[in-house]
């Protein structure tokens, strides 16, 4: 049992004295207003302000910020002489952009000397404050803002996320309040404190005297764990760059000292400590800031040591302050800060100019007679109060047709769901290298963003707008390090179309320029470049491709297409870099098992954008009319879907490229049925896939399948004769969309085109629509078999004021022939049909709203239901089109193309999320070749040539087996059974296939026969064999495992399966040759492969080669199984695992199987 003194995560074992941990930052600043009456709280933000500050008209306001849990900084500064304002974030993290320009806006509107923001140097400080300085800039304010990085530890090491800022800030806070003061400019103010700061001229090593108790850790052994001091502990509780042991404070500063003179000036000079060094060069200002601990004697012996030290070093200290000034909570350490003074007069002026900040030491000198002569402006409360309006973003920068803006709402709606779906592999990415949060950061943001564009809140007329927009909602919803990123990004690309006329054309160009001014902006505040391993890399990439595209006068989609798939290689490359910027930079190994979850992101928001462009830019139809007898070819944009019957125009679809090896006759059908009330289920809308497979040709085809299909397609017309309007769609006319590259149609019609599929769709359709398969009216459902094929069934109704219940039942059917794939597809296919209901059910419902507002339907539906004293009579009301209870015309358009996508990128993601087997590890899979079964559906192809047989000897699978020859994995299995009986026999089959750890103790050879033929009941890459160890290994290790007689092995458990093989010469008469001991005990309800496994036994009518071909079966069989299901929850499908394992034909009984098979699998499958 765990001690119940261990200390949880996150949880401190010293018990704060707080209200609301939520509020307390807050709280904290309000109770230090209270107490100042000079300092007031800016409302709705955690931002302390001077009370005058609205009467300095003529003097720059500095402004400071950063994490709560370093009091008094920075709060404790401002005030007259320091700074004018200081923003707090919560504990350990940056404020948020919106709350600095908050204060930039407040101090800085119609304030002609302008604002200078003095920045430590973490990343979060400087893409937020960086991002507030852009947006106040943008709005006309005069700021500038100074990065401070002090911190001399981290400057030993190669590129990362750069030195930090520490106490070392609080002297340019003190020089730049002092210049503001003096009536500087704020030029002169930016200059000479920025001068002091990139010359490296403070320098600040910091020392945690008492290491932190380990989260997690038993706090009873507190007093035996070992003492430790750490050099270069950060004030946020970063780990530092050295442990030593317990050290007196004369060893400690020579040890500081020394990591200060071993750094040498970035402008090439020398140390601090050069003994050539002579004269003014020598004077500093020093200072020495209890992180929060600390005692007042350690303090000042501190001090006193620095002093003599500095001074054996001919060092003349002109200034020393001294306190509790930065703060880590109650962190146990302290901060020494030196500062070069050098021949600089005016540094010593403005370092001893009076200011009454509450924080700053006052060092007492008897002949400093000057009397501090301020004047405070006092009003009545501490609390200020402002009516603040919510500022509209102005609408500049060129507009784009309201068609085009439709479509970029789309492709960024594309964006944010596949980042939502790929959260959680996001998320098990950033584990390797930053807290495990990336996916879910970024799936919250896309989900804001998605929500305002269902909402009507995103404006897509104006790019410049809309990429504000985006750039404020990733900045609130996100939060840290990605949310300052991505708004940084979102910000810098609007800028580009602010500085664009209203009238001036959007181009492909404009969009390059727009993606190049984000890459600039991530690089110049994110501190990365090219290589760091960052979110960069894919952009640069991306950029770079593009723009040569564009150069190459490729098509816009095509050029964008080329810079998608590089930004995907490079994200996929990152996983060969070292790390040089950002968290995963202070990670001192080098070595990652995934690509940077950030730069993996960019390459799936980019290639979902890829293909909405695709799917809503480059749509073919083909239109026939009513009576026509022959189709006519149009190809339009989906902006001109209205006028699909004229006036078309050509647009080529840039496709992937599908290489498939055999002729197929389908890929898939995807249907819509309805429930009409005269005639029953009925399908009224069907998508199907055709494919041209003359890899000789080049021509461009209208249309890719067989001719036979649209001279079959014309006897359809007869089957619509008599059918109400519900039951119709399209009529004779039919859609078209081809992928010319992948020669492949995609074609559109009321009914399908041949009759074997139309008979097989309308057996699906009834099956759907019915009470024996649905129970309910919406939902997800699998029904099918060999014969009448695979068909996953989405249920669901859409509002019609003259249908019974004021509902229709509808579902949409995606039917083939191949069931693994089928079930692969699940989540995606759910997912992405549950938009299409969802957008339909929009549809009708402004429609019946709409009918509801001019005349009640429920006695409109009573009036055609009814005649003259209530006398029951036939409604003359017939069901209405789908096209009317949507009051959409082109609503089967819509359909089409959303059943395009499905069929088109569910090909692609099919290979995309399958990069895994349990059948043969040495599949090497090649996502750009691929192979066609014969119903045409897209497999993963192995390296040729594909071994596909699944029955092959283990011996050639497994070294370790090579010196059995005689004897089959089937035959060995045969012979346990009988020397082991039935029941001891069940005991190892279930060891065996549930992960339970098989050790077999004997003979050499009979030991190596018995694994051999245990192993073979499970897949290749589920053994972890070990054979003959001359001592037992861990579970972790094998969970096969050989070894003689005389190694000692542990006592049976319920882990451990122990299959003892008696020696000749230690075996009594009569006694068992193996004995089974495993002292678990077996479940109520086996597994179903382990009941087929011992009926297979127990047929004494199979031979061996039969009874071997049908164990590789099984094993194929439940292998497939768990690939799925592994799948399904790498995907975080959880909620739908009971359901699909019933499809599968498996049970709960079987997921102790499952889960001990998926072990063979990537943690990461989706």
């Amino acid at each position: 049992m765990s001690c119940q003194n261990c200390v949880p995560l996150a949880k401190s074992r010293i018990q704060r004295l707080v209200n609301n941990p939520t509020e307390a930052v807050r709280e904290s600043l309000y109770g230090m207003v209270m107490v100042h009456n000079g300092l007031i709280l800016l409302e709705g933000c955690n931002a302390v302000l001077r009370r005058d500050y609205n009467d300095l008209h003529d003097k720059v306001k500095i402004v400071s910020g950063g994490a709560a849990g370093n009091e008094p900084s920075f709060a404790g500064f401002v005030g007259p002489g320091m700074l004018t304002a200081a923003i707090s974030g919560n504990l350990f993290a940056a404020p948020s952009s919106d709350t600095i320009l908050r204060v930039i806006e407040e101090l800085g509107t119609n304030h002609a000397p302008g604002i200078l923001m003095i920045v430590q140097n973490y990343t979060g400080h400087r893409i937020n404050f960086a991002l507030a300085k852009l947006r106040a800039e943008n709005m006309g304010l005069k700021v500038k803002m100074i990065l401070v990085a002090d911190d001399v530890c981290l400057k030993t090491f190669e590129k990362t996320a750069g030195p930090r800022g520490l106490a070392g800030i609080l002297f340019l806070q003190k020089v730049a309040g002092a210049m503001a003061e003096d009536g500087k400019s704020l030029q002169e103010i930016y200059e000479n404190c920025n001068l002091i700061s990139s010359e490296g001229r403070i320098s600040t090593v910091s020392v945690c005297t008492k290491v932190p108790f380990p989260v997690g850790s038993c706090a009873c052994t507190e007093d035996t764990m070992p003492v430790q001091m750490e050099i270069g502990y950060g004030i946020h509780g970063e780990p530092g760059v050295l442990r030593i042991h317990t050290a007196t404070a004369k060893s400690m500063i020579s040890k500081l000292l020394e990591t200060m003179g071993a750094i040498t000036d970035e402008n090439g000079s020398s140390s601090l400590f050069d003994q050539e060094l002579q004269g003014s060069n020598k004077d500093v200002a020093i200072m020495i800031n209890n992180l929060g601990g600390s005692s007042q004697l350690e303090i000042n012996i501190i001090v006193l040591e620095t002093m003599r030290q500095l001074a054996g070093f001919g060092i003349k200290i002109k200034r020393a302050y001294v306190g509790t000034l930065m703060t880590s909570l109650d962190t146990c350490g302290f901060q020494l800060t030196i500062m070069k003074i050098l021949s600089d007069e005016n540094l010593i002026k403005y370092l001893d100019a009076p200011t009454v900040v509450l924080a700053w030491p006052k060092v007492f000198n008897l002949n400093d007679t000057e009397l501090i002569n301020i004047q405070r402006k006092l009003t009545t409360t501490g609390i200020y109060e402002k009516n603040v309006s919510n500022n509209k973003i102005d609408s500049i920068g060129p507009t784009i047709q309201d068609g085009t803006a439709k479509v970029l709402l789309t492709v960024i709606t594309f964006a944010c769901e596949a980042l939502i779906a790929c959260m959680e592999q996001l998320n098990i990415m950033d584990d390797d290298s930053g807290d495990g949060d990336c996916g879910s950061t970024l799936a919250r943001g896309a989900a804001a963003i998605k929500s305002a564009i269902k909402e009507n809140q995103l404006c897509g007329t104006r790019p410049f707008v809309t990429l504000r927009q985006i750039s404020e909602i990733t900045e609130k919803e996100m939060g840290g390090l990605q949310g300052g990123l991505y708004s940084l990004f979102f910000d810098a690309a609007a800028q580009v179309f602010a500085e664009s006329s209203e009238n001036e054309v959007v181009t492909a160009c404009t969009w390059l320029n727009a993606l190049t001014a984000g890459n600039k902006a991530i690089a110049a505040y994110g501190n990365a470049s090219e290589g760091d391993r960052t979110m960069l890399d894919p952009l640069l990439a991306a950029q770079n491709r593009f723009a040569e595209s564009l150069e190459a006068n490729l098509h816009p989609i095509r050029a964008f297409g080329d810079a998608v798939k590089v930004a995907e290689l490079c994200a996929i490359e990152t996983l060969r870099m070292s790390a040089s910027a950002g968290r995963a930079s202070l990670i001192r190994c080098k070595t990652f098992k995934y690509p940077d979850p950030g730069a993996h992101a960019v390459g799936i928001w980019m290639r979902a954008a890829y293909e909405g462009i695709k799917l809503k830019l480059s749509c073919d139809l083909v239109a026939g009319g009513r009576g026509h007898q022959e189709n006519v070819v149009k190809s339009i944009s989906i902006r001109e879907v209205h006028v699909a019957y004229r006036n078309g125009r050509e647009v080529e679809l840039s496709g992937e490229r599908f290489r498939p090896e055999k002729e197929g006759t389908m890929d898939a059908v995807i249907a819509l049925c309805t429930f009409c009330e005269i005639h029953g289920p009925k399908v009224i809308f069907t998508t199907q896939t055709y494919r041209n497979y003359d890899e000789q040709s080049t021509e461009k085809l209208k249309f890719y399948g067989p001719k036979k299909v649209l001279r079959e397609g014309q006897t359809t017309q007869d089957e619509n004769q008599g059918e109400c309007g519900g039951c119709q769609s399209i009529d004779t006319i039919k859609y078209l969309s081809n992928e010319h590259d992948a020669r492949t149609s995609y074609l559109s019609a009321q009914r399908a085109l041949t009759q074997d599929v139309r008979n097989l769709l309308k057996h699906a359709c009834i099956r759907s629509l019915s009470c024996e398969v649905h129970p309910g009216k919406e939902g997800v459902c699998y029904f099918g078999d060999e014969y009448r094929g695979h068909v996953l069934s989405h249920t669901f109704t859409l509002k019609d004021a003259q249908a019974r219940g004021f509902r229709r039942w509808c579902s949409f059917i995606v039917f083939m022939r191949d069931k693994q794939f089928l079930l692969n597809m699940w989540p995606f296919l759910v997912d992405n049909l549950k938009e299409v209901i969802r957008e339909l059910q929009d549809y009708t419902e402004r429609k019946y709203n709409a009918d509801e507002a001019e005349c009640p339907q429920r006695a409109v539906r009573l009036s055609t239901a009814s005649g003259a004293f209530g006398s029951q009579t036939i409604s003359n009301k017939q069901p209405r089109a789908l096209t009317e209870i949507t009051n959409e015309e082109h609503v089967f358009a819509r359909i089409h193309m959303w059943f395009v996508w499905i069929l088109s990128a569910g090909a692609r993601h099919f290979v995309e999320i399958l990069p895994m087997s349990l059948l043969d590890e040495e599949l090497n899979h090649n996502l750009e070749h691929h192979v066609e079964t014969e119903e045409g559906f897209t497999l993963v192809n192995a390296k040729s040539p594909v071994n596909t047989n699944l029955i092959q000897e283990q011996s050639v699978l497994i070294p370790e087996f090579t010196a059995i020859t005689e004897k089959t994995p089937v035959s060995i299995l045969r012979d346990l059974k009988k020397v082991l009986g039935g029941d001891q026999f069940r005991q190892i089959l279930y060891s065996s296939l549930t992960g339970v750890q098989i050790l077999v103790r004997g003979p050499k050879v009979q030991t190596l026969e018995s694994l051999y033929g245990l192993c073979s009941l499970v897949p290749r890459a589920c053994q972890r064999v070990k054979i003959q160890t001359e001592e037992y290994l861990d579970s972790n290790i094998c969970n096969f495992i050989g070894v003689e007689t005389s190694v000692a092995v542990p006592l049976p458990c319920a882990n451990v399966c122990r299959l003892d093989i008696i020696p000749a010469e230690h075996r009594s008469e009569n006694a068992s040759t193996h004995l089974v001991r495993w002292s678990g005990t077996l479940p109520a309800k086996l597994p179903t492969l382990l009941n087929k496994i011992e009926k297979a036994f127990d047929n004494e009518r199979l031979c061996d080669s039969v009874l071997r071909a049908h164990l590789a079966a099984l094993q194929e069989e439940w292998a497939n199984i768990a690939k799925v299901v592994h799948a399904m929850r790498g995907r975080g499908h959880r909620g739908d695992l009971s359901g699909l394992m019933v499809s599968l034909g498996a049970g709960p009984h079987d997921q102790k199987l499952l889960d001990a098979w998926s072990m063979g699998l990537p943690s990461n499958p989706a």
